[in-house]
C-alpha cells in the first residue's frame, strides 16, 4: 500500500517526533480536517509503531495539554501492511482558531504556514458570534439618521416585486424592526449599508470600483473609472449601468417586430445577479472593495472574502444548500428583486449564459477574494455572421457599433492612439482609420494638436 503525504495527512516514524506533529494538528484543525499517522516514515515506508495504552495516554495528555483552545483527537491503532501504526485525527469545529505555542498554523499542501491576522481575526470572530453574522451586530457608533428617500424606495419595490407588508411605512423605525435591523435600539451592520447616511464613514471599503482596460490585463490603459459609494441597492444599480455603457453590444432587425433590438456581450441578467451576489456575500470586514475588471477578452468581478465555510468550488456549479455569510443583506437583496432567490444565484447565471450558447463563466479563489471571470466568444467571420442575417444588416450593424465603441472611447480617453482603438474596436488599423475619417466628415469628433501629442474632441 503507498501512501503519501498530502494537505490532510502527515506521517511521523514514530511517536518521538510527537512534538513535531503538534504543529501538524494545529494546522490540519484550523483548515479543515487532517490525520497524523505515527509509524510511517516520510517516502511511505511503514515501519510500524509500538502501541500500548500508555502510549495512547501520552500522546492524549501532551494534545490537550499543549494546543490551545483544548483540541480533542480521535486516536486509533491502524494495520497497514501487517503492521501496527497509531492514527491521530483531528476536525476542524467552532473553536478554532487553534495556537500551538502562540502560534496559529493552516495546512498549505504537504506544509503547514501561518494564519495572517486577518484570517485569525475572522475566526475569533465566528468564535464569539457563533450564532449571530457580521452583518447583524449593531452599530454602536452610528449617530446618523436613516436614508428616508431609500427607505420608501425600498418598501415600494418589495411590495412590487415581493408582495411585502408592513404597516406604518412613514415610522422608519417601525419598517427597520420589521425588516430585524433594529438590535438593542441599535441599527445594524446590514441596516447602514442598506439605509445609513456616511455609509462609508462607517465601513469605507464598502465600495464597488470599475475599471475598463485597453487591453487583456492591467499593463494597458485605463480608459474608464467609476467608483460606487452608496448603498448596497445602488452599488447593484450603478454597476448595471456601467455594464449597460462599456459591455459591447449588436443590434439586429427582430424579423416578428421589423425593430431595431440590442443584444449585449453577456446577459445583463446574468451579471447584475453576479454583482449582487458579490454585494451580498462578500466579507465585509475585509480591508477591500469589490473591484469590476473589463478587459478586451473578459470580465471579472472580485469580492473580498473567501467561500463561506461549508461551500467549495465544486459545489457551486451543482444544485446546493444555501450558505449565506451575510443574511440579513442577502434579504434585502431578495425583497427588491436583485436576486431571484436564496442559494440559486450561480445555476442562475450559468442557465442565462448557456440560453445565449456563451462559455460558463470560471469561478477561483484567489487571494483570498472570490472570482467570477467572464468570457468573451470569438469575434465571428463574415461568413458566420452572413448565416445569421442578410449582408446589408450586418454591414450596417458592424458599423454602427463599431463607431459608438470609437465615440465612447475617445470620449473618455480622448489621448487613445488609433493602434489601441484597434485593439480594443478588434477592427483593423485601416478600418479604424476609415470610421475615424466618417466621424470627422460627420461633425462628430475633431482631433486637437499633432499627431503624437494631440487630442480627440467629441463634438
Amino acid at each position: 500500500m503507498k501512501l503519501r503525504e498530502s494537505n490532510k495527512i502527515e506521517f511521523k516514524k514514530s511517536t518521538a517526533e510527537l512534538k513535531k506533529a503538534l504543529e501538524d494538528l494545529c494546522a490540519f484543525a484550523n483548515t479543515a480536517e487532517g490525520v497524523v499517522y505515527f509509524g510511517i516514515e516520510d517516502n511511505g515506508n511503514v515501519i510500524g509503531q509500538n502501541i500500548s495504552d500508555s502510549t495512547i495516554k501520552h500522546v492524549t495528555t501532551t494534545i490537550l495539554s499543549s494546543i490551545t483552545p483544548r483540541l480533542y483527537p480521535s486516536i486509533s491503532e491502524e494495520t497497514i501492511d501487517n503492521k501496527q501504526v497509531l492514527k491521530v485525527e483531528v476536525k476542524s469545529n467552532e473553536d478554532k482558531p487553534y495556537q500551538f505555542k502562540g502560534v496559529y498554523y493552516k495546512r498549505v499542501g504537504t506544509s503547514n504556514a501561518y494564519l495572517s491576522s486577518s484570517e485569525v481575526e475572522k475566526m475569533l470572530f465566528e468564535r464569539n458570534h457563533a450564532k449571530q453574522r457580521f452583518d447583524q451586530l449593531p452599530v454602536l457608533d452610528y449617530k446618523e439618521k436613516v436614508n428616508s428617500k431609500v427607505l420608501k424606495w425600498f418598501v415600494e419595490k418589495a411590495i412590487e416585486e415581493r408582495r411585502f407588508s408592513v404597516k406604518d411605512v412613514d415610522k422608519p423605525t417601525h419598517i427597520l424592526d420589521k425588516l430585524n435591523l433594529l438590535k438593542d435600539n441599535k441599527i445594524t451592520t446590514a441596516g447602514v449599508l442598506a439605509f445609513g447616511n456616511k455609509i462609508q464613514k462607517h465601513y469605507p471599503n464598502a465600495v464597488v470600483k470599475c475599471a475598463v482596460f485597453g487591453g487583456t490585463d492591467k499593463t494597458y490603459p485605463i480608459l474608464n473609472t467609476r467608483i460606487i459609494q452608496s448603498n448596497i441597492f445602488e452599488q447593484v444599480a450603478a454597476t448595471q449601468q456601467f455594464f449597460l455603457s462599456e459591455t459591447r453590444k449588436t443590434s439586429f432587425i427582430n424579423p416578428k417586430t421589423a425593430q431595431r433590438e440590442w443584444q449585449y456581450q453577456w446577459p445583463l441578467l446574468a451579471l447584475r445577479e453576479a454583482v449582487a451576489n458579490a454585494v451580498s456575500h462578500r466579507d465585509y470586514r475585509i480591508a477591500s472593495d469589490i473591484d469590476v475588471l473589463l478587459y478586451d477578452d473578459r470580465l471579472e468581478i472580485w469580492s473580498p472574502g473567501d467561500l463561506i465555510e461549508g461551500m467549495t468550488i465544486s459545489k457551486l456549479n451543482k444544485e446546493h444548500k444555501s450558505y449565506q455569510r451575510n443574511p440579513s443583506i442577502a434579504r434585502l437583496l431578495y425583497l427588491v428583486g436583485y436576486v431571484e432567490s436564496f442559494g440559486t444565484g450561480i445555476q442562475k447565471i450559468n442557465q442565462l449564459l448557456k440560453a445565449d450558447g456563451l462559455p460558463l463563466p470560471e469561478y477561483q479563489v484567489v487571494d483570498g477574494s472570490f472570482v467570477i471571470r467572464f468570457k468573451k466568444i470569438p469575434k465571428k467571420t463574415t461568413s458566420e455572421t452572413t448565416q445569421e442575417t442578410t449582408q446589408e444588416t450586418t454591414q450596417e450593424t458592424t458599423q454602427e457599433t463599431t463607431q459608438e465603441m470609437i465615440l465612447r472611447l475617445v470620449k473618455n480617453y480622448p489621448e487613445i492612439t488609433r493602434k489601441q482603438l484597434a485593439e480594443k474596436t478588434e477592427v483593423s488599423s485601416d478600418g479604424v482609420k476609415y470610421h475615424l475619417d466618417q466621424l470627422r466628415k460627420a461633425g462628430k469628433i475633431r482631433h486637437v494638436g499633432s499627431t503624437k501629442k494631440g487630442y480627440w474632441e467629441v463634438l
